[in-house]
């Protein structure tokens, strides 16, 4: 972030600005078991999943030209018109990720 406090959104759009790639992939943090196999339909088709606002691929040229660092990432998934896909079968919790260490923790057992 180019600002402490901006959020995620903010995030994509310091991430945006500084990478200047024609095609963005946005992943939490908080989900370190997400595969490959999970983003392939992402990758593939852009968008997001249903319920889901990251993962996410976008085109930057998406991107809305009054977006806010403070907004949330499920407005900036729906501004950017991006397709929500079905969650693929058993991706859910990998996708969801962890929010407390004890969340973490059942993933990377699994």
């Amino acid at each position: 972030d180019d600002t402490a406090g901006a959020g995620p959104v903010g995030g994509v759009l310091a991430g945006a600005r500084a990478l200047g790639t024609a095609r963005l992939l946005v992943l939490a943090v908080d989900a370190p078991t997400i595969t490959l196999e999970d983003l392939a339909p992402l990758l593939a088709m852009g968008g997001c999943y249903e319920g889901l606002p990251v993962p996410m691929v976008l085109d930057a040229a998406a991107l809305p030209a009054d977006a806010e660092a403070g907004w949330p990432l499920r407005r900036l998934a729906e501004r950017a018109g991006l397709q929500a896909l079905p969650v693929p079968d058993g991706a859910l919790l990998r996708l969801r990720g962890a929010n407390t260490p004890e969340e973490r923790d059942a993933l990377l057992r699994r």
